[in-house]
């Protein structure tokens, strides 16, 4: 299974929607991926969201900094915060992978453009791959969930 962060198919409101992004630089990359038989799981940015980083996640995460990797992440992110909004993006795809009960989907069929200027752009097309978007998160328990993996 292959999980990325990016925003939903349906979003065409963006001059440069962020799958592409992720996409962008090696679109037939991509394409070769939608080939085959890997399950996908897009993790769109407005579900990414509602799970933002804030002073008081930072908080809890120097409450365990007995832990080095809760330590590390509390560095980390507290770099930041004053300058962007945080949110835990690809922490939160990879949260899906364990506890995919934490989160609503729904399937929908894709492709992807691989040439001009809109290569990388996963869109909505019917008969397309199949690919699992997600929708909605329990944001409160996804962030119990990662201060337990971070305090080992």
């Amino acid at each position: 299974m292959t999980v990325t962060t990016g925003d939903t198919p349906e979003n065409s409101s963006l001059q440069i929607p962020l799958f592409r992004w992720n996409a962008y630089w090696d679109p037939s990359a991509v394409q070769t991926v939608w080939q085959t038989d890997i399950p996908i799981v897009l993790c769109p940015l407005d579900v990414c969201e509602k799970v933002p980083v804030t002073r008081g996640f930072i908080g809890s995460l120097r409450a365990q900094s007995q832990h080095r990797l809760s330590q590390v992440a509390a560095a980390g992110y507290e770099m930041n915060i004053e300058r962007d909004k945080q949110c835990l993006w690809d922490v939160l795809a990879a949260a899906y992978l364990a506890k995919p009960e934490l989160f609503t989907s729904d399937l929908i069929e894709t492709a992807i453009i691989t040439t001009g200027p809109s290569r990388g752009r996963i869109f909505r097309h019917p008969g397309g791959r199949p690919v699992r978007v997600l929708r909605d998160v329990k944001a409160e328990e996804v962030l119990h969930y990662v201060l337990e993996q971070w305090a080992r």
